[in-house]
């Protein structure tokens, strides 16, 4: 099926050049935005990621980031906070994001032999519910899993080839396994070590502000 939303276009420094449709952009490889947000659960140190289902246009049967989105022609970046309303059923104010950065991406999408470049606004999300919770809600996808924050970094740092992931498939099976990481959407080892960095500091430094308050003049 021909998806013809439109999408805001750029040159490769951010510059405005027009629109086109979300067909076109991924056929050419244009330049375009979308939003990006990681759900972090700060009381263990996880972060949810999806598994996407066969069918998906780009990344099929992968593991991604737990919300992501084209932003389409138009849109303000924070409209984004959509796709977790859409994705997880939850509505969510928009001062509950907290913003990582603008990320350039580039990949080469194997499958459909087109280059995928995106500047991706990166948010994220923290959230302390049981991933089942979510499942009624969700669509689109096969199942969602957590995976420790630390256990991460340390795979896309090339430190350990596999990492433990648990979830549940929108079936409600619990699930155990291994994943490495050829089994993640391509988004670059050096975009998703440096994301899932900045977020440990800031929930470190979070958790110190918060063990400290009212210690300190």
């Amino acid at each position: 099926m021909t998806d013809n939303r439109m999408l805001d276009i750029f040159d490769e420094e951010y510059n405005h050049l027009g629109a086109d449709t979300y067909e076109n952009v991924h056929l050419k490889g244009l330049w375009h935005q979308n939003f990006h947000c990681w759900l972090i659960n700060p009381d263990t140190k996880r972060v949810s990621i999806i598994l996407l289902p066969a069918g998906h246009m780009l990344i099929p049967e992968k593991f991604d980031i737990a919300i992501f989105g084209q932003m389409l022609a138009g849109e303000e970046i924070i409209a984004g906070k959509k796709e977790i309303e859409n994705i997880f059923g939850i509505s969510i104010n928009a001062e509950e994001l907290i913003k990582i950065g603008i990320t350039k991406e580039i990949s080469f999408i194997e499958s459909k032999k087109v280059f995928h470049r995106v500047f991706s606004h990166s948010y994220f999300f923290k959230q302390t519910k049981p991933l089942k919770e979510y499942i009624s809600n969700m669509k689109n996808i096969e199942g969602i899993f957590e995976i420790s924050i630390d256990d991460a970094l340390a795979l896309f740092s090339d430190k350990v080839e596999k990492i433990s992931a648990t979830g549940v498939l929108m079936n409600g099976s619990d699930v155990h396994t291994e994943v490495s990481y050829s089994d993640f959407a391509q988004r670059g080892k050096s975009y998703l070590h440096k994301t899932l960095f900045m977020i440990d500091s800031w929930l470190e430094v979070d958790e110190w502000e918060r063990k400290y308050e009212g210690q300190l003049d």
